[in-house]
C-alpha cells in the first residue's frame, strides 16, 4: 500500500480510540483523486470532531514523529510528520457548511454521523463574462504598475491575478487553483504567459491572446494602449526604470503624490 494511504488508516484507527472524534475526511491526491498520487503528493484532510480544542491543542493523534508543527489557521496545521507533509484542518459539524473544499473521501466515520456533511455545497462558478472583466482590470491595473517602475508589483497581479482568472475562463479539473495540471494544454504557450520579472508586458500580451474579442471594448483598447507603451520599455530593469523617475522627479509616493525635490 501507498505510505501516504497507509498513513491516513493508521490516523483513523488512533481517532476512532478518540470518543470526540467523529470522521476522517482524505483530500486531494489521497482523496478521490487517487489516481494522481506519486512521490510529489502530500496528506491533505479534515477531522471531524465536537471537541475541536482538544484535538488541535494535542496532535498526538498524528502518530509520529512529529518533525515540524505550523499552526497556519485557527482551524489547523502544515506539519512534518514521519518525513512527510501534512496539512490538515480539525472542524465540527456545525463549521463544516460554511468550508470551501473539493470532494474528498471518506476514510473512517462512526456510524452514527452524517457522513452527507462531508459533501461540499459548491459555490456556482462566475460567469464568463465576469472573469473577462476581471482580466481586463488586472491587466490595466498591473500594466500601470509596470510603467511606473512597479515590476515586482506587476509581476504579482498581471502573472498571477490576471493568469489565474484567465485560466479559469478555460476551466480544469481543480474548482480552487486555475493553475493545477494546466501544463496538461498543449495548446498554451506557458513561457510566454508566465515569463518571469522582466516579461511582464509580453505575459499581458500572451493573456489579452485567451481572451474573447468581442468582449468589454473599451477597456481593451485601454489595456492595448498601455501594452503598446510597455512593450518598447521592457528593456529597462525595475530598478533602472524607478532610478530614473526618481532622477526626473516623477517617482510617486504611497500617497499618490510625486516625491519631493
Amino acid at each position: 500500500m501507498n505510505a501516504l494511504l497507509q498513513r491516513l488508516d493508521e490516523m483513523a484507527l488512533r481517532l476512532q480510540s478518540d470518543p470526540s472524534a467523529l470522521a476522517l475526511l482524505a483530500l486531494g491526491s489521497v482523496g478521490r483523486d487517487v489516481h494522481r498520487l506519486d512521490e510529489h503528493s502530500d496528506l491533505d484532510f479534515f477531522v471531524i470532531t465536537d471537541d475541536k480544542r482538544r484535538l488541535l491543542e494535542d496532535v498526538s493523534w498524528l502518530g509520529g514523529p512529529i518533525e515540524w508543527l505550523h499552526r497556519n489557521t485557527r482551524d489547523g496545521y502544515k506539519a512534518l510528520v514521519a518525513g512527510i507533509y501534512h496539512e490538515f484542518a480539525v472542524l465540527t459539524p456545525e463549521e463544516l457548511p460554511g468550508i470551501p473544499f473539493a470532494p474528498g473521501r471518506v476514510v473512517w466515520a462512526r456510524p452514527a454521523f452524517d457522513v452527507s456533511l462531508l459533501t461540499p455545497a459548491m459555490s456556482p462558478p462566475p460567469s464568463a463574462q465576469w472573469l473577462v472583466d476581471e482580466v481586463l482590470s488586472n491587466l490595466y491595473v498591473g500594466l500601470h504598475r509596470w510603467l511606473r517602475g512597479e515590476r515586482l508589483a506587476a509581476m504579482q497581479i498581471v502573472q498571477g491575478e490576471a493568469l489565474t482568472n484567465a485560466l479559469r475562463i478555460r476551466g480544469g479539473d481543480d474548482p480552487y487553483n486555475s493553475a493545477r495540471r494546466a501544463e496538461l494544454s498543449n495548446s498554451v504557450e506557458w513561457p510566454e504567459l508566465a515569463g518571469g520579472y522582466e516579461r511582464t508586458p509580453q505575459a499581458a500580451r500572451a493573456i489579452m491572446r485567451l481572451l474573447p474579442t468581442t468582449a468589454a471594448q473599451a477597456m481593451r483598447e485601454q489595456v492595448q494602449l498601455l501594452l503598446e507603451r510597455s512593450l518598447p520599455a521592457c528593456g529597462n530593469s525595475g530598478s533602472t526604470a524607478v532610478h530614473q523617475q526618481v532622477e526626473n522627479g516623477q517617482h510617486t509616493s504611497p500617497t499618490g503624490g510625486q516625491d519631493p525635490p
